[in-house]
């Protein structure tokens, strides 16, 4: 039978405590920091994301993440660029990729960066996925692209529409009708859209697809 002298036994009990410990922290930090998100609390999110113990529990992906999406909330567009260039460097799994892709991508698009979406638009018809690769293309099309021509087949999918799928059609028909110079329409979708995301707020995203 094996024999553990009280060293080993507080060594182990130790290890246990930590880990436990860890996981009771990285729960509350995650609450706290979606608490702050969802107030619009940005900067004290960041504030807590500086801290010494949530640099220590959260990886490296984790903390651009969240510094990432927090940032682009708050429309602080240099900073999330910055998050964003970090997280593209990184080597994840293909999963995680094509997910961090697409946000890469839209983000790229929303803030007029043609180069940089068109790059991103490569790497996503290269992933195979037909659906996605047909949405982004028309996504780009049409912010990008000055396309128009989907207005009524769009307004035809709202009423069936789940509010995320709506959000999107918002922007997408605000958009067209802007291209097309109709601002009366452009500035309704713009309004709804605002109004949708007041009504379903958006929680705070995970970080991303499992590696």
């Amino acid at each position: 039978m094996l024999e553990w002298n009280p060293l080993t036994i507080a060594v182990v009990v130790l290890i246990v405590v930590y880990i436990i410990g860890s996981e009771v922290l990285k729960k509350y930090l995650d609450m706290k920091i979606e608490m702050f998100y969802t107030a619009e609390m940005y900067q004290e999110a960041i504030d807590l994301l500086d801290k010494i113990y949530t640099r220590i529990l959260f990886s490296t992906f984790k903390q651009y993440y969240l510094r990432f999406t927090i940032y682009e909330a708050d429309g602080n567009n240099k900073a999330a660029e910055l998050m964003l260039e970090h997280l593209l460097n990184m080597r994840v799994s293909k999963k995680r990729r094509l997910a961090l892709v697409l946000q890469a991508f839209n983000f790229y698009v929303m803030n007029g960066r043609r180069k940089d979406a068109q790059g991103m638009l490569d790497e996503i018809k290269a992933s195979g996925n037909q659906a996605v690769i047909a949405d982004s293309q028309l996504t780009y099309d049409i912010v990008l692209g000055k396309r128009c021509d989907k207005i009524d087949q769009m307004e035809g999918m709202l009423q069936q529409a789940d509010p995320q799928t709506r959000a999107k059609l918002y922007l997408l028909l605000e958009h067209q009708y802007a291209n097309k110079g109709d601002k009366r329409n452009a500035a309704k979708y713009r309004n709804l859209s605002h109004k949708l995301v007041e009504a379903h707020r958006v929680r705070r995203p995970q970080d991303g697809a499992k590696r």
